[in-house]
């Protein structure tokens, strides 16, 4: 596990945006046959630095360039990074924290733990604490990659939520909360490019909302070429009937859920994430998600 620093650029209100993790900052790589496909950034919290400091989150990389696709620190909405979890409303014994925009808390890597078996893996730990630093939730969240049909590249996220000492309630709305990407932040400056494959039964509602959906797929351009990101969500995750997808041309997009926490009685979570380059069809992307869903 090697650390590095990444260095990304993006376009932003018609001027050019240098987002940049700090050796400070380091990011843990995770390789595939020795080639990086990802990188989980793992800052040290400095109150000092809290806005760059205060979210764990993944960079997803291209296949052929290995420069990362998602967006980190800065740009539009900088709150927005990789593949990140957070919900706008976090309920917390009657008090109520920001962890999609980590104004009055912060997400704190805690450790690595032991990676499972021999497929490609990051296993870690993740405080989501209050303003002095007190964590009222624990994560355990593993990420495994393995190669897909046609290049394509797979991520599965399993998170393990905890509540610490008081209950908790992760609540929110479909941009503001869940397991959400946010591509690079050029994907903002011509939002008129993006496209979202979706299921034939989901129904899109007012302002970019999907239901009736397990996955959907964003194809965006980046850096001259064309990608597809396709978001699924297992079928055993809780509350499958109340799941909603947000899905924002400006490349922001994911599932939202709510979910009650009591100290015991953790709540265990299973995304997977594909991305090639390229487009993908429906039928495509029902393919590799039904593919997910009889793997064990």
């Amino acid at each position: 596990m090697r650390k590095v620093a990444v260095t990304l650029y993006g376009i932003a209100h018609g001027s050019l945006i240098k987002e940049t993790v700090s050796p400070a900052e380091p990011c843990a790589e995770l390789s595939v046959d020795g080639v990086p496909w990802l990188a989980t950034v793992t800052p040290t919290y400095d109150p000092g630095s809290h806005h760059d400091t205060c979210k764990v989150f993944t960079h997803l990389y291209e296949a052929s360039d290995r420069q990362p696709i998602t967006k980190g620190p800065g740009g539009f909405d900088s709150h927005q990074r990789g593949l990140h979890l957070g919900w706008r409303r976090t309920e917390v014994a009657g008090q109520v924290f920001d962890t999609w925009h980590m104004t009055d808390c912060s997400q704190r890597h805690a450790g690595w733990m032991a990676e499972p078996g021999a497929i490609p893996a990051h296993s870690f730990a993740v405080d989501w604490c209050d303003v002095q630093g007190r964590p009222f939730l624990r994560e355990f969240r593993t990420l495994l990659c393995r190669r897909g049909r046609y290049g394509a590249r797979i991520l599965d996220m399993h998170s393990r939520l905890a509540a610490v000492d008081r209950p908790v309630c992760l609540k929110g709305d479909p941009h503001h909360a869940g397991v959400q990407i946010r591509l690079a932040n050029e994907v903002c400056r011509h939002p008129w490019s993006t496209r979202f494959v979706l299921p034939n039964n989901a129904r899109r509602q007012r302002d970019d909302v999907v239901v009736g959906a397990q996955w959907v797929c964003c194809l965006a351009t980046i850096r001259g070429k064309r990608h597809a990101v396709l978001h699924m969500t297992h079928p055993a995750n809780p509350g499958p009937d109340r799941l909603v997808y947000g899905t924002r041309a400006y490349g922001l997009f994911g599932a939202c859920f709510d979910a009650d926490l009591k100290p015991g009685f953790p709540v265990r979570t299973r995304f997977r994430i594909l991305w090639i380059e390229g487009d993908m069809s429906a039928d495509e992307c029902e393919s590799f998600y039904r593919e997910y869903t009889s793997s064990v």
